[in-house]
């Protein structure tokens, strides 16, 4: 997970959250998350790049049960990333789980 961000990178986990700062939070974050125990899917689609910002769709699946309810999870997102070569130095999360 280090490895994808930019030792100062900025990651909003929401639009107008407080970003998180460097890899170390970064990774804190999502070992915090527990999602690497879960079987989720992901597929995504680049929509479109002006220089070194990339703005990409994604669905995230939970499979039912993982989510705490019986059926599964689906959250539509938006991500927003900016690179510094090849790893983000700006990452903004937009999301919303499908009903």
């Amino acid at each position: 997970m280090a490895r994808l961000f930019t030792d100062d990178a900025r990651y909003f986990t929401a639009p107008y959250s407080e970003p998180l700062t460097g890899t170390d939070q970064v990774v804190d974050f999502w070992v915090g998350e527990g999602d690497s125990q879960i079987p989720w899917s992901f597929e995504y689609q680049v929509l479109a790049q002006e220089g070194d910002l990339f703005v990409v769709r994604g669905v995230i699946t939970y499979p039912e049960g993982t989510g705490g309810g019986e059926s599964a999870e689906v959250f539509h997102t938006i991500w927003l990333v900016t690179l510094d070569g090849d790893r983000a130095s700006e990452f903004i999360e937009y999301y919303n789980l499908a009903e």
